[in-house]
């Protein structure tokens, strides 16, 4: 049984859409859920969202190893 792992993602330019998010990692596997936090009054982005994974934790740190040598559109900065 693959119990689904949660992953926070931090540093995110404003413009990034919870589709966008999701697309960036589901390069590394199938992504259930990606989910970019929004100030409730605002109504702007607050920069960190979270993935939802069907793989395990380990994993995750992997991906993000990947992501961290690569400038990546997604993160306000390069």
């Amino acid at each position: 049984m693959i119990i689904p792992t949660k992953l926070f993602v931090g540093g995110l330019s404003s413009t990034v859409t919870d589709a966008a998010l999701k697309e960036l990692f589901s390069q590394f596997g199938n992504v259930v859920e990606a989910r970019v936090q929004i100030d409730k009054f605002t109504r702007l982005s607050r920069n960190f969202g979270f993935i939802v994974s069907d793989r395990q934790a380990h994993s995750g740190r992997h991906r993000v190893e990947r992501l961290k040598s690569h400038s990546c559109c997604v993160c306000g900065y390069n």
